[in-house]
């Protein structure tokens, strides 16, 4: 879905003007939370709005999704959290999606699960 969704929505900062990146406590990944519906996404979005977080939604269309991809790896980001804090949720390293982007070859693994 990460390439093939018509389109898909991500949290955005709006201090950066950047998509909003969160340091996982964990695995210390930089990850980007992605959505494939606008209401999951003003739903699940709502925990970072209260805690004081301004952030704002934008959509990605499919055209779009090869440059938005590349550019992450600019910022740092090497996550992505699809869904994130649905059931549904998975993680995927922004290199397994885009291997070219990443300058590695193409070795993919499975999409880790959060539960």
């Amino acid at each position: 879905k990460l390439s093939t969704s018509k389109e898909l929505f991500v949290l955005m900062s709006l201090c950066t003007k950047m998509p909003f990146v969160m340091c996982d406590p964990e695995t210390f990944d930089d990850e980007v939370f992605l959505y494939e519906k606008e209401e999951d996404i003003k739903r699940e979005g709502q925990r970072f709005l209260d805690q004081k977080i301004p952030l704002q939604i934008a959509k990605i269309d499919n055209k779009q999704f090869l440059h938005f991809y590349s550019n992450l790896f600019t910022m740092g980001v090497n996550c992505l959290v699809f869904n994130g804090y649905m059931e549904d949720e998975y993680k995927l390293q922004l290199a397994d999606l885009a291997p070219l982007a990443a300058g590695q070859p193409g070795a993919r693994r499975e999409p880790q699960r959060r539960h």
